[in-house]
């Protein structure tokens, strides 16, 4: 390997996350999410099978239809819904702001539209009018975590490969429906730029993948990672998200 070339472990996470990015624009199509800024979550595995048994009928199937969550009015990635089969991948669509896919692979893609109903959820009831979007931290957090428990609950012991974890966001200045990571009633911290794309190794601790993912999305509007509820000593902390309710 030449001086300056990229190590096999950083080629692969650099895959991810353009593999990533192309099927964020798939699905901007898919979805007509071209005037909304996009949250989106990819995992797969350094070495993948060329598909895995029963993918279509087997307990895989089941959990990706119906998610483990961490609390039952949570932020978690995905309904109970039954997937369909779309070019040999399994697919779920909440209503017109959550889009989950999974590949034979064992390759997972959820991603979901800025809007208040979600990733901006406020007490207040939706006006539907596109504006600058506050980031709400519970959202961000839970939904990251919950992506990262189902990487490390149900697909390493499916597939037993080293893991790569990417994050994207796209549209952070450009769209209608931009976004912001401001701290509670406070001014908002505006994004440096418009699209951000990174990828880590997955560990074996969901809490400390989804810390190391949310600390990217923080590099984005330039804040430390304290500044996020629920993140502490370098982990998510699962207990102050269950103390919710």
């Amino acid at each position: 390997m030449l001086d300056g070339d990229p190590s096999p472990a950083d080629a692969t996470q650099a895959s991810l996350g353009e593999r990533l990015a192309a099927d964020v624009t798939m699905i901007e199509d898919y979805m007509d999410w071209h005037d909304s800024a996009i949250y989106a979550l990819s995992t797969a595995p350094v070495s993948p099978p060329s598909r895995i048994d029963n993918f279509s009928s087997g307990g895989l199937r089941q959990q990706f239809a119906n998610p483990p969550e961490l609390r039952y009015a949570g932020f978690k990635i995905g309904y109970r819904k039954e997937p369909r089969l779309e070019g040999g991948a399994l697919v779920a669509v909440d209503g017109d702001f959550r889009y989950r896919r999974l590949e034979r692979d064992g390759r997972l893609l959820v991603a979901i539209k800025a809007e208040e109903s979600f990733l901006g959820r406020t007490h207040q009831l939706p006006t539907g009018e596109a504006r600058p979007l506050n980031i709400n931290h519970v959202a961000l957090v839970e939904f990251t975590y919950e992506f990262c428990r189902f990487q490390t609950a149900v697909l390493q012991p499916t597939v037993q490969s080293k893991w790569n974890l990417a994050v994207l966001i796209r549209g952070a200045q450009s769209r209608p429906w931009s976004l912001r990571l401001g701290a509670e009633r406070s001014l908002s911290q505006e994004a440096h730029a418009d699209e951000w794309v990174e990828a880590i190794e997955a560990g074996e601790d969901p809490a400390v993948n989804a810390y190391q993912l949310l600390a990217h999305v923080c590099d984005l509007f330039g804040l430390p990672e304290s500044h996020l509820r629920f993140v502490r000593d370098g982990r998510v902390d699962e207990q102050a998200i269950l103390d919710l309710g």
